[in-house]
């Protein structure tokens, strides 16, 4: 996932928003949106509202970038 243009795997189906977001996900970016998925992809309908605590965003994209 790292690396890939969010909204962009074919057999998924993800909110207009996503889609169209503009987003290409790095380490900030992902940490920006698994702490604030409304404030980064505004009208996505992913029904997570964000980690709380920055530390658990944090390894969640540390974990994520183990899959390469």
């Amino acid at each position: 996932m790292i690396g890939r243009k969010a909204g962009a795997l074919e057999d998924f189906r993800y909110s207009n928003a996503m889609k169209r977001a503009d987003i290409v996900w790095d380490d900030t970016n992902l940490r920006d949106y698994l702490r604030d998925p409304q404030a980064k992809v505004k009208g996505n309908h992913m029904p997570f509202s964000g980690f709380a605590n920055a530390g658990d965003a944090d390894d969640v994209v540390a974990y994520l970038r183990t899959y390469k």
